[in-house]
């Protein structure tokens, strides 16, 4: 295709002869397969916790299921909202910062996000010390370029069921 998904490298003594060179791009094609595979699961995967997450904010789902189904121990959270704009690309940096703050695998990741509007939530663990928050706050857009403006709301702790009040403070 005509998508840059990385690249890959051989070390090796010399030049490749034809047979392997052969045998290099083809196994480029299975590694691109490979990692479109990965993306489209990690896509769906951002799909699903961002429809769950929504849903929980929003008061539309009990909170118990809802967490049962995102991952979330039944502890303090916070909802951090972030608002990312740049000068001239209208949802450019909501998109990137979506991405900063879903990257990582399925439960590694401290947070479970959604985007409404132009607005980015993420539900994290984090009781009353908003220490953890703000360092959250600070790795996500830490990795955004330089032209994206973010402006982060946190919001108070909360049990599952107030995070909807959470989410309007933050």
């Amino acid at each position: 295709g005509r998508e840059f998904l990385g690249s890959l490298w051989a070390a090796c003594a010399g030049p490749l002869d034809a047979e392997r060179s052969a045998l290099l791009s083809e196994g480029a094609r299975t590694v691109a397969l490979h990692l479109l595979r990965t993306r489209v699961s990690a896509d769906l995967e951002r799909q699903v916790e961002s429809d769950l997450v929504s849903r929980l904010l929003e008061g539309a789902m009990d909170p118990t299921e809802a967490a049962g189904r995102l991952g979330l121990a039944d502890t303090p959270h916070r909802v951090v909202a972030l608002q990312a704009h740049t000068p001239d690309e209208r949802h450019s940096a909501t998109l990137m910062t979506f991405e900063r703050a879903t990257t990582g695998f399925g439960w590694s990741r401290q947070g479970r996000s959604t985007v409404f509007g132009s607005t980015v939530y993420t539900v994290l663990p984090c009781g009353a010390d908003p220490a953890p928050a703000r360092a959250w706050v600070a790795e996500t857009t830490r990795g955004l370029p330089a032209h994206v403006v973010v402006n982060a709301g946190i919001g108070a702790p909360a049990d599952l069921a107030g995070l909807v009040a959470s989410r309007r403070e933050a």
